[in-house]
């Protein structure tokens, strides 16, 4: 009878197991068509926004062009006042800058004209080598003159050809072959940039089919936009996931898992976007959880119901010791780990703490970098300028003695301008991202020997020495200043020699490759030795230019190549400066 008992009691138990599974399968099906349908309208929301914003774009760059069209030369002033307004209401808008048709034999003339204007150390310039690809156009480059916001980062543009800058330079050339069309393209990897170009054509309505080309292109109009600012957050329910493509690159999202299990399902809506000659194709993605819906609670809680009830009539009575054991090893494991977390607490406090010092101590850095850069220099300008007007508008009411005070202002506003450009490189090396590689210094040094003999005004033979094959690990490009920097002191104090000898070579001391750069030049009193890599200390008077900088900028260099730099002289003799790098690991390099 007991037996029985129990076939009965596991019979209703499972009738009323699957009772419950139907209805909830019933009303699983009836909630999970309501979550798709308002996926699908959440979805058509999502892309209408993205539309809208690229459509958007092309009021604006209608718009923007047609200044262009209208004024016959436009000034910076003009320029960051009509896009000012477009980027305070266009967020995701976050960069524009104008590119100017110059060709290339005009390249100096424009430069020194830019110079004049105020634009103190202006030169046309390619990309960085991480993003550099070679123009196609030997004769006609387009710099960079305006970009709007002007900070501190932006301005490393100014002057940059953007037809060496390789993401966009497809983009930028099919521009000048389509009339009043945005040619897109994609940003960098790991960017959510777009990049949208515009061409100027010569003619405002419609050039001649023969203009269609570079020739025919008075200026490009460039704008970046944020993808990921482009859809309000409002718009994107927890668990979906936009993606936005060019083409096969990929501008915004991550991808969710696909999987669909017994307790997850998975639902994605997609469309596309002709815009400029490209396709914009936009995918919305999201990931169910079931278990969050609405739907299936009541019956879930039926089942666990059920469940738990035979469970526990069958197997309370022999598991009732195991259930006590188990709870005694839970309260033991969760106990430590409670002291585990609140030691990890308690790091991740010492951690976030020196993290915010950091970027308190970068955030300076970076505050008075901006400072200098635009308080300081709009007032050298200034004062550098009129005292240009006063000189050639009123010398002939000035004496003598009155132009040379004018002079000596200009000369002095230049002085002060150069200082704060070399201030400005001094806070870059600090804060320049080391890319270490295998660097020939003997190459560096050859190539440095080579252009100050090119640029000497001395009649006198230099007689230069470079060690063979001295090849290191670390950032070529500062290792190449730190040669810079040390071979043109050494040639600037050997000018009072009689025979000017100057040598950079290696040797080894106590066990360590050191490197040297030896000269008979005017040398240096060694009770002044601290001083030499403190800024703007200089040891000899007005009979040598220089700011101050050099060997300051060439310390940090070293410190940030785990190295050391130090130097012996004796007046009227000579002076030698000894540098090491990689100490803590010879042969390696670790970036700081």
């Amino acid at each position: 009878m007991k037996i029985l008992d129990k076939r009965i009691f596991l019979l209703l138990a499972s009738i009323g197991v699957g009772v419950s599974l139907l209805i909830s399968a019933i009303a699983f099906n009836y909630e999970l068509e309501k979550e798709n349908q308002r996926f699908n309208h959440q979805a058509q929301t999502v892309f209408k926004e993205i539309k809208m914003a690229m459509d958007n774009l092309k009021n604006i760059d209608n718009d923007l062009a047609s200044l262009f069209y209208t004024l016959e030369d436009i000034d910076e002033s003009e320029f960051k006042l009509f896009t000012d307004s477009i980027i305070g209401r266009t967020p995701s808008v976050n960069l524009i800058f104008y590119m100017p048709h110059i060709e290339r034999k005009n390249q100096e003339k424009i430069s020194r004209q830019l110079q004049g204007q105020g634009y103190t150390g202006f030169e046309f310039r390619t990309f960085p080598e991480n993003q550099y690809q070679p123009s196609p156009f030997q004769n006609d480059l387009f710099p960079i003159k305006y970009i709007n916001p002007f900070s501190v980062m932006n301005s490393r543009w100014i002057g940059m050809d953007i037809l060496t800058f390789s993401q966009v330079q497809s983009a930028v050339i099919q521009s000048t072959e389509y009339p009043k069309t945005l040619i897109l393209s994609a940003g960098s990897e790991n960017e959510n940039y777009l990049y949208a170009f515009r061409a100027l054509h010569y003619g405002r309505d419609m050039p001649d089919e023969r203009d269609l080309n570079i020739d025919g292109v008075f200026g490009v109009l460039g704008y970046r936009i944020d993808m990921s600012r482009v859809i309000s957050e409002a718009s994107i329910s927890p668990g979906s996931s936009i993606h936005v493509l060019l083409g096969e690159t990929h501008l915004l999202g991550e991808n969710i898992t696909k999987d669909r299990t017994l307790l997850s399902g998975y639902v994605e809506d997609k469309t596309s976007i002709e815009f400029g000659g490209g396709v914009l194709y936009l995918s919305l993605q999201k990931s169910i959880d079931y278990l969050q819906m609405n739907i299936a609670m009541p019956a879930f809680t039926l089942i666990i119901g059920l469940l738990l009830t035979f469970l526990i009539t069958y197997v309370t009575w022999s598991n009732a010791e195991h259930s006590r054991f188990l709870l005694h090893q839970n309260t033991t494991i969760e106990h430590e780990v409670a002291q585990k977390t609140a030691q990890l607490d308690r790091q991740s406090g010492i951690l976030k703490k020196a993290y915010k010092e950091q970027q308190l101590v970068i955030n300076e850095l970076e505050s008075f970098s901006y400072s200098v850069s635009h308080d300081l220099r709009a007032p050298l300008r200034a004062i550098d300028g009129y005292s240009q007007v006063l000189l050639d508008d009123y010398s002939d009411r000035l004496d003598d003695t009155a132009s040379n005070y004018l002079q000596r202002v200009r000369s002095n506003a230049q002085h002060m301008g150069a200082l704060i450009d070399a201030l400005l490189d001094l806070s870059r090396v600090s804060r320049r991202t080391l890319n270490p590689e295998k660097t020939s210094l003997s190459k560096h040094a050859t190539k440095i020997f080579c252009e100050l003999k090119e640029s000497s005004q001395s009649d006198k033979e230099y007689e230069t020495i470079v060690g063979e094959d001295i090849i290191v690990t670390g950032d070529s490009h500062l290792l190449y200043v730190v040669l810079e920097n040390l071979l043109s002191n050494s040639w600037k104090y050997a000018s009072k020699s009689d025979n000017p000898i100057i040598e950079f070579n290696r040797t080894e001391i106590e066990g360590r490759e050191v490197f040297f750069v030896r000269d008979n030049g005017v040398g240096f009193n060694m009770s002044y030795a601290n001083k030499l890599f403190i800024p703007f200390q200089r040891l000899h008077g007005s009979e040598f230019a220089g700011d101050g900088i050099g060997l300051a900028t060439v310390k940090r260099i070293i410190d940030r190549h785990h190295g050391s730099i130090w130097a012996s002289s004796e007046l009227d003799v000579g002076a030698s400066f000894f540098f090491t790098l990689n100490e803590d690991k010879p042969g390696e390099f670790v970036i700081t």
